[in-house]
């Protein structure tokens, strides 16, 4: 494709991990208080709304290593942000639950979160909103799909 509606690659990829690392930061900012990281507020956000989760499916949610997961699980395990407990359906497996310092952690920076997305959203309207939202979704919808040999 050709003329201004051509992008390559290189420039979307770019600028879709610049805007996601902007928020990262932007958010981690002011998590000072809270003393989590994006990383640790993701993971236990999954736990809360999976209920509970072993560590490589919590990997793969975060779409990071099983290591790296393992390293977030422990700080929050060490924290008594989450539990661990033996899955009652495979007793050979490990699931985490979230604990009520957990929930207290997320209720603490669930505002932060919020008021950070309205603030980088606050220049589009609603229907940009939403086209921005639905094209995303279909980015990664496409990319989710088998690669095609060329």
């Amino acid at each position: 494709m050709t003329g201004p509606k051509s992008c390559s690659a290189i420039t979307l990829g770019r600028r879709l991990r610049r805007v996601g690392r902007k928020m990262q930061v932007s958010v981690e900012a002011r998590f000072d208080a809270a003393d989590i990281n994006y990383t640790q507020w993701c993971a236990l956000h999954h736990v809360r709304d999976g209920a509970t989760l072993d560590s490589r499916a919590l990997a793969a949610e975060l779409e990071i290593s099983p290591a790296s997961a393992c390293r977030v699980i422990d700080g929050l395990l060490g924290r008594g942000l989450v539990s661990r407990h033996r899955d009652p359906a495979d007793p050979r497996a490990t699931v985490f639950a979230l604990t009520n310092a957990g929930l207290v952690t997320l209720q603490h920076v669930g505002p932060i979160i919020d008021s950070r997305n309205a603030q980088a959203l606050s220049g589009l309207s609603g229907d940009e909103m939403e086209t921005l939202l639905h094209l995303l979704d279909k980015l990664t919808a496409s990319l989710e799909l088998p690669v095609s040999a060329a």
